[in-house]
């Protein structure tokens, strides 16, 4: 065992003594059953901690992942909010910020009376590389 998987364990039985010392009530029935399963199976406490490690480190990657993901909300919006309030023209350049503007026009109407290349490449053109 390393010292890292001790102080994981010393971790969750200090946990779990806080718990055992919060004055809660115990379901008696489920105690009884529990005590059953342990007679049964005296391993179990083994696999049962190593669950419960394994899910909470799981739990912490996860809380992280949401932090991350949150911060750059935060950044989109502001980001976001940035881009509607105008500023500069070079700043847009400056900051990778494209100003707002209509995605949905079509460079080459349809009905211009062509049909060749130009005009059926400009319409599938996404709108990202419009000011690339």
């Amino acid at each position: 065992m390393q010292s890292e998987e001790k102080n994981l364990i010393d971790g969750l039985f200090q946990r779990l003594e806080t718990t055992d010392h919060s004055g809660s009530p115990r379901d008696e029935q489920a105690m009884q059953l529990i005590q059953q399963h342990l007679a049964r199976q005296p391993e179990a406490p083994y696999y049962m901690a190593q669950t419960l490690l394994i899910q909470d480190a799981a739990i912490r990657k996860l809380h992280s992942q949401i932090q991350q993901l949150q911060n750059q909300v935060s950044e989109l919006q502001t980001q976001a909010t940035h881009s509607k309030s105008g500023g500069s023209f070079q700043g847009y350049l400056v900051a990778g910020i494209q100003p707002h503007r209509n995605h949905n026009r079509n460079l080459f109407p349809r009905n211009a009376g062509t049909r060749g290349i130009l005009t059926t490449t400009a319409t599938h053109i996404p709108p990202s590389l419009y000011w690339a």
